[in-house]
């Protein structure tokens, strides 16, 4: 089927477009801290780092469009116990991303594992799928509660680093 040739999207309208986006994310969403992960050793066949870094950060808003984690907790009874199974799906406008990763040396799009601090709820979610398809102007991200598994969290944001104080088990000497 062909294009209508009388109604044409010019890039000024695109352009309006992405701004309208842009805006009502900052209108109506909450200002998060957006952390990347660094790999360190990444295991290929895996997909998984278990020396992980977390050392670059910026903050950015992003609006929360799946919220019914807060109304109750998805609990799953598994073999290993009681697995809480709290998700998220946040969108943040695409050329906002762009701008402030650009800002930090930081890559212009969010990636699976990077995770994102809530200041309001005090809260860590990982990333686990960002969804580009079905926008032209912003990334839905998918995330879970972040699980600590020994990663070195050194964000410069005193919340954040800790967290990673708090669950480390300390070593003692055995003289």
């Amino acid at each position: 089927m062909a294009r209508n040739p009388y109604f044409k999207v010019s890039s000024r309208e695109s352009d309006l477009f992405q701004q309208l986006v842009k805006e009502q994310i900052q209108i109506f969403g909450f200002d998060v801290h957006y952390i990347c992960r660094k790999y360190q050793n990444l295991d290929s066949l895996f997909g998984e780092d278990p020396v992980s870094k977390f050392d670059k950060s910026f903050q950015i808003e992003m609006f929360v469009s799946n919220y019914e984690f807060f109304e109750h907790q998805n609990k799953i009874i598994d073999k290993f116990g009681i697995s809480l199974q709290d998700t998220l799906t946040l969108m943040v406008s695409k050329k906002r991303f762009t701008e402030e990763a650009s800002k930090y040396g930081i890559e212009t799009a969010p990636h699976e594992g990077d995770i994102i601090y809530f200041p309001e709820y005090n809260g860590l979610y990982e990333i686990k799928y960002v969804q580009t398809r079905n926008s032209f102007f912003a990334y839905e991200i998918s995330c879970e509660l972040f699980r600590y598994s020994g990663e070195d969290l050194d964000t410069k944001i005193k919340e954040v680093d800790v967290i990673e104080g708090d669950l480390l088990t300390p070593v003692r000497d055995w003289e």
